[in-house]
């Protein structure tokens, strides 16, 4: 059974009886021919116009094994090609290579081994021998066939030799001032195996005009300027590949990473959004939560933990939550939030900091105070929170003095003035440090 064509090579495998020279029936030779190597021909045809395959092929191999002196370049076209009508490739590349020993510039020869080399996979060695055809054309005055180019460099891009892929297809580009489609096709192919993307990119460039409804395409270009970096580019080609062709809830994902990388957070959304079918995970609300927070939109930010909360609860969305009503200046529900992720897990240095920070934008000092206070038994946010509890202690402590005064000034001096606020803090940040281990 014949192997199925390579895509870039679907042509040349049209053909069927290859290069045959042809002994009309009955009729003498149209060139002086030996009397046996005549009458072998003869006979061979007559049993290959008939579909006789097999005796052309013992007609033609017991005239070979006289070991003529010089065997027409007839005998080997005829034999090869009944081997190939048999489906035997090998045996019909191998007739063909033993009439190229004895007619090294035949052109015909050089084409039928190129296509049964291919059959048998044999990609370079069929590439080599169009490239061949092609020169011979040349040499021997014949009208050369650019298209044989194609076909070199279509055989070895399937055996992988890129290197000869390219300069091949060189060649060929010199033969016309506009490139054919197929062409660079298969020289944005040929970079993208070399991974040589500065000149994918160009040769893709160049081919787009011909694919522009080819979501494929547009999909390639997007990888292609993904290696080389080129981000915004990439997103672009893969919002046209995504219009041509909608793709798998996936993809929608990937280019949402793709805007979140750009710092593109709203264009990441409206791609999270279309990966949505049904109903959405914790997991994504939380997702879309994030990159509306990165565009300031902390309402809707909100919206979407707070769902998430709702859908599956633990500390952290609890704190993320808290953290948005923080950054939307909702101190007191930064508060509740906060303290439902405490109840949840208290091995939390941040929100036991940000409890801190709201509840000093409250002035509620005393809760201040206690959250600063257990937020310095994490190592992570120490620095933090003792600053903030040396400023709570402070006003605390300046507060109180104000308050003694007033005393003072109704009643005389009867009550002990207050410890200054450094003095007070150092004191609560030893006594929390030796009461509690420090967490990470």
């Amino acid at each position: 059974m014949k192997p199925g064509a390579n895509g870039f090579l679907r042509i040349m495998m049209l053909v069927t009886f290859l290069f045959l020279w042809c002994l009309p029936v009955g009729a003498s030779s149209p060139s002086p021919l030996p009397r046996d190597a005549h009458k072998a021909l003869y006979k061979a045809q007559l049993a290959f116009v008939e579909g006789r395959y097999d005796d052309t092929v013992k007609v033609l191999e017991k005239y070979l094994l006289k070991k003529p002196e010089a065997p027409p370049v007839e005998v080997f076209l005829l034999l090869g090609n009944a081997w190939y009508q048999l489906e035997d490739y090998r045996s019909a590349g191998n007739v063909y290579a033993e009439g190229l020993r004895f007619h090294p510039e035949n052109v015909s020869l050089h084409l039928n081994f190129a296509v049964s080399s291919y059959y048998v996979e044999d990609f370079v060695d069929s590439g080599n021998s169009f490239l061949k055809a092609y020169e011979l054309q040349k040499r021997t005055g014949e009208a050369q066939e650019p298209d044989l180019l194609y076909k070199a460099a279509s055989a070895y891009y399937s055996g992988r030799a890129f290197t000869q892929v390219e300069s091949t297809l060189a060649m060929l580009m010199e033969t016309k001032e506009t490139p054919k489609a197929e062409w660079l096709k298969l020289l944005v192919h040929t970079y993208v195996q070399m991974e040589d993307w500065e000149k994918a990119d160009g040769s893709l460039s160049q081919f787009m005009p011909h694919v522009r409804d080819r979501a494929d395409y547009w999909k390639l270009l997007a990888q292609i300027k993904i290696r080389r970096q080129s981000y915004e580019e990439a997103a672009a080609a893969l919002e046209v590949a995504y219009r041509l062709d909608p793709p798998e809830l996936t993809n929608w994902k990937d280019l949402s990473d793709l805007y979140r990388y750009l710092n593109a957070p709203l264009r990441a959304v409206e791609s999270l959004n279309k990966a949505h079918r049904g109903a959405v995970s914790a997991e994504e609300h939380e997702k879309i939560a994030s990159l509306l927070a990165r565009a300031f939109r902390y309402e809707e930010a909100m919206h979407h933990i707070r769902t998430a909360v709702e859908v599956q609860p633990n500390a952290e969305r609890h704190f993320i939550e808290g953290k948005y009503h923080y950054l939307n200046r909702d101190y007191e529900k930064a508060v509740e939030s906060l303290q439902h992720s405490l109840e949840l897990d208290p091995n939390q240095g941040k929100a036991y900091l940000l409890v801190g920070f709201s509840a000093t934008e409250l002035k509620n000092w005393e809760l201040a105070r206690k959250a600063f206070t257990e937020a310095t038994a994490f190592k992570d946010y120490q620095s933090w929170a003792e600053s903030g509890l040396m400023v709570v202690l402070d006003i605390q402590a300046a507060r109180e003095a104000a308050l003694q005064a007033r005393l003072q000034a109704k009643t005389g001096p009867s009550v002990s003035p207050a410890k200054s606020g450094v003095t007070a803090a150092t004191t609560v940040i030893q006594r929390k440090k030796t009461s509690k281990e420090e967490h990470t």
